[in-house]
């Protein structure tokens, strides 16, 4: 991700007024490094991945960093016959920003599919660049996205 996207989130927070904030850190660590050394919270620490069904509906599935979730718990639990993640080509046509650095706020109007675990957190924390993490309030992702519904995706295992 590039600084522009990093500067469209935090003038999205600003021009919002939100209680969300970005932190940067002066080098990059990996997601590894991060969740042992504790530098961030890692029950709150989420990873976002971006998805298209069948009648070309893209959305976005956020879950905890550590937990893995089958396409066909995903399939199962939007209703969707078929579904293919992006490639990074298309997350950046369609959103304006990476795969990999995908804002926890639908700045793009994607529907967002939150696992409901992460419902009763009042933060959560993912990155945006590579240096770049956004900590965002629960209330405000919920607020401020075009279509957000909480999903037990366990109970499709």
């Amino acid at each position: 991700m590039g600084q522009d996207e990093v500067e469209l989130v935090k003038d999205f927070i600003k021009l919002n007024k939100l209680k969300s904030e970005i932190i940067e850190f002066d080098k990059i660590y990996s997601i590894q490094r991060i969740l042992k050394s504790n530098m961030l919270p890692e029950k709150k620490i989420v990873k976002l991945k971006i998805y298209e069904n069948e009648f070309d509906a893209v959305f976005i599935v956020v879950t905890p960093i550590e937990k893995e979730i089958s396409e066909s718990s995903i399939k199962e639990g939007i209703e969707s016959e078929e579904i293919h993640l992006l490639d990074d080509n298309s997350s950046l046509d369609i959103t304006g920003f990476e795969k990999d650095y995908l804002p926890l706020f639908a700045i793009y109007s994607i529907d967002f599919y939150i696992d409901e675990s992460l419902k009763d957190l009042d933060e959560l924390y993912c990155q945006i660049g590579e240096k770049t993490f956004l900590k965002a309030k629960m209330s405000e992702v919920i607020e401020y996205n075009y279509d957000l519904t909480f999903i037990n995706f366990d109970k499709f295992i």
